[in-house]
């Protein structure tokens, strides 16, 4: 491969991590996250397929490229710009598995993420990632992110709101619109309280809570946290 090809980029940090760093008794707590970001490096997605017989089997259909430094994490997907419906898979796919990410983190950990989805040029290959996709999604983080929030470039959600209204593949309306929310400012934002089940609710309240008291100096972050937990709970009600 000698150019940059087409990826849909997800870029990720653990937000509060270096002040984490210089106190040893969080020792365990950053040892385990990094851990857990490094298993995604070889995430991969499948899908149940039938046979003529009756019987069902999973088949992998694409595999999620990622790499690990430290308390940073991107996972890309090469697509091809002809199939939007491939592309809006991805997109799907890996929001998906940034919402899994998420919540293990926050309950165990008490970390919180900032990033942002975007659709770009890269190069990724084993443990080497370069390009303008990159760099444009570490600009949407640190510019544009603000909370403790992974938000999408408005290419992405275009794709996916032009899907929604053809209905061209499995995820209804609904479900596009409890992952996929607008935030007060206008950004557009992966809604991982979309993939919490119901009994972990009071869990993640709990931990949101208890750093509001204790960290007073970050009760933003983690006060913007508990504004959208209250807003998707009083939705489902």
């Amino acid at each position: 491969m000698n150019d940059y090809k087409k990826h849909v980029i997800l870029y990720i940090d653990a937000l509060g991590s270096q002040e984490r760093y210089k106190e040893k008794e969080n020792f365990g707590k950053i040892l385990k996250l990094l851990n857990y970001l490094k298993c995604f490096e070889n995430t991969k997605e499948t899908k149940t397929v039938e046979t003529k017989e009756g019987d069902s089997y999973d088949e992998i259909t694409r595999t999620f490229k990622a790499i690990s430094f430290s308390d940073l994490l991107v996972i890309s997907s090469m697509i091809e710009e002809s199939d939007e419906e491939e592309i809006c898979a991805k997109i799907i796919g890996i929001a998906r598995t940034y919402a899994q990410i998420v919540q293990p983190a926050i309950l165990d950990g008490e970390f919180i993420f900032r990033g942002a989805m975007v659709i770009g040029e890269l190069h990724h290959e084993s443990n080497i990632i370069f390009g303008p996709g990159l760099v444009e999604a570490y600009e949407m983080e640190s510019k544009r992110a603000i909370h403790p929030r992974v938000i999408v470039a408005q290419e992405i959600y275009k794709k996916i709101q032009k899907h929604i209204q053809t209905q061209s593949f499995v995820p209804t309306k609904n479900q596009m619109e409890e992952l996929f929310r607008q935030d007060e400012d206008g950004e557009y934002y992966i809604n991982f309280f979309s993939h919490i089940q119901q009994l972990n609710f009071n869990k993640v309240n709990t931990v949101i809570e208890n750093n509001i008291r204790k960290i007073e100096e970050k009760c933003n972050k983690w006060g913007w946290l508990k504004r959208k937990l209250n807003q998707f709970k009083d939705d489902l009600v």
